[in-house]
């Protein structure tokens, strides 16, 4: 679970790129590449790619998050650990790729 309203603010502006910051379990700062913001199903999601390097994660592989709106005052990305739910956003951003490349 990362606590960050910036980063949220960031990967949900389809003007802005930049790379985020994300705090991982022990504080520490982690750089991801935005690649993809996936409303589906009334939930938002995030694919990011890990700039530095993160124990599990390949050079070549993103990750899933999903923005947790727990409370009314603070929205928290969380990582989705359901492999059909992970697959699924995938195959939704793949979707949008596609489509994009046909305009």
């Amino acid at each position: 679970m990362v606590k960050h309203n910036d980063a949220i603010d960031k990967v949900t502006n389809e003007a802005c790129f930049e790379n985020v910051y994300l705090a991982d379990e022990n504080g520490k700062q982690i750089e991801f590449e935005q690649v993809a913001y996936i409303p589906m199903d009334d939930v938002e999601y995030v694919i990011l790619k890990p700039v530095d390097d993160v124990e599990g994660v390949a050079d070549n592989e993103a990750i899933a998050f999903y923005i947790d709106k727990r409370s009314e005052t603070e929205d928290i990305l969380t990582v989705v650990e359901d492999d059909e739910l992970i697959d699924k956003v995938f195959a939704e951003y793949y979707r949008m790729v596609e489509e994009s490349e046909k305009e």
